[in-house]
């Protein structure tokens, strides 16, 4: 096949002589083949690359055994991570109540939403430096990118991530080689510091409802790195956790009050020296009387 950029001479009968001996010769020299190749198979050699690295979920272990009730949490998370068509379910109804709380749908996948977190927070967990990878959007990218000093950020519900930086840049990787989305996706790795995770199926990490600071924000041979300071785990059901917040904002209200009241009390203090200003200006000076 002759690729673009490429020409042969015409001597049908001397270049395939030539190609017997190895001594075809291309208009343009190695330079314009070298530009050929790069044109031509770029994208092609790129996707090659992609789809030689090792799926890090093929080096996951599938090894533990369910034998009681006390075990459907742990079944649950087990066919999260092994089937993630099913975790995409369940996460999705996890950010559904998150978001939404009273409002939303608890005829779904409630009860394995409850189950398996309930499992994760009851489990032994412990600080670690972690891994996530996956896709996000271009307004998703935007946002990340203006958190890079120090904004906050939680990851609603339970994240599955990686013990080790390598397997989760193979992990995105991975996905590139396969991707059938005719949208534009992004790829990202977040490295959590002192994250507090629960290790499982060996090279898994699970985390849940992780929040921290992110620290920095740098792009990189097409993917984007981010770099995040974690915090404590937060254990809260969502009742106390939507008693916290309606606590916080009751707080906040009433520092505004106080703040407004302080205000109005140094313009009404202004306002009687400026009453009495106004006094001395309307004294006749000394000497001045009966003029």
């Amino acid at each position: 096949m002759m690729m673009e950029g490429m020409m042969m001479e015409e001597k049908p009968a001397d270049m395939m002589e030539a190609m017997e001996g190895g001594e075809v010769e291309f208009e343009g020299g190695d330079d314009m083949m070298m530009e050929g190749m790069d044109m031509g198979m770029g994208g092609d050699m790129m996707a090659m690359m992609e789809a030689s690295v090792t799926d890090p979920r093929t080096k996951s272990t599938d090894e533990d055994k369910f034998a009681a009730w006390a075990d459907v949490p742990a079944c649950f998370l087990r066919n999260c991570i092994h089937n993630p068509f099913f975790g995409d379910i369940v996460k999705a109804h996890v950010v559904n109540h998150e978001f939404f709380q009273g409002k939303a749908k608890h005829d779904t996948w409630g009860g394995v939403a409850g189950l398996m977190t309930s499992g994760i927070v009851t489990s032994e967990r412990k600080d670690a430096d972690t891994w996530f990878s996956g896709y996000v959007g271009d307004l998703d990218l935007e946002s990340l990118m203006g958190m890079a000093n120090n904004g906050a950020i939680l990851f609603p519900g339970w994240v599955e991530g990686w013990t080790s930086e390598q397997d989760a840049v193979d992990y995105v990787k991975t996905l590139e080689a396969t991707k059938e989305s005719k949208e534009t996706l992004r790829k990202v790795v977040c490295k959590v510091t002192n994250a507090s995770v629960m290790t499982t199926a060996g090279n898994r990490a699970v985390a849940h409802r992780l929040q921290g600071t992110v620290t920095k924000v740098e792009p990189k041979d097409g993917t984007t790195f981010i770099e995040i300071t974690g915090l404590p785990h937060d254990d809260q059901t969502i009742a106390q956790a939507a008693e916290a917040a309606l606590a916080a904002k009751k707080l906040a209200e009433e520092e505004a009050a106080k703040a407004k009241a302080g205000g109005d009390m140094m313009m009404e203090g202004m306002g009687m020296e400026g009453m009495g200003m106004e006094m001395e200006m309307e004294k006749p000076a000394e000497g001045m009387e009966g003029m």
